[in-house]
């Protein structure tokens, strides 16, 4: 029987290597895994500083416009209210 068990201790030896080696492999997998999660974090944290930026300027050129909006005085002093009196085309009432 020493010869038998032998033989059965190299085969758990085997196994337990073999186990070894997979759970190697997998958390190989899932630091790869975790690399990529990182890496598209990145991507879209760079995708959202972008968009944060547009809706900055979108949010300045809303504040400007609502400032250029409360400073315009023509609409009523000039040109018979109308702002836009004169701007293109033939304004003529004549005509």
């Amino acid at each position: 029987m020493g010869r038998l068990a032998k033989t059965l201790a190299i085969a758990l030896d085997a196994k337990a290597g073999l186990e070894t080696a997979v759970e190697a492999d997998v958390k190989k997998y899932v630091d790869r895994v975790d690399q990529i999660h990182k890496r598209r974090e990145d991507v879209f944290l760079r995708q959202h500083a972008v968009l944060d930026a547009d809706v900055s300027d979108l949010a300045e050129l809303e504040k400007d416009l609502e400032d250029f909006g409360k400073n315009d005085r023509s609409a009523g002093t000039l040109n018979d209210g109308n702002a836009y009196h004169g701007t293109g085309g033939n304004n003529d009432k004549s005509v």
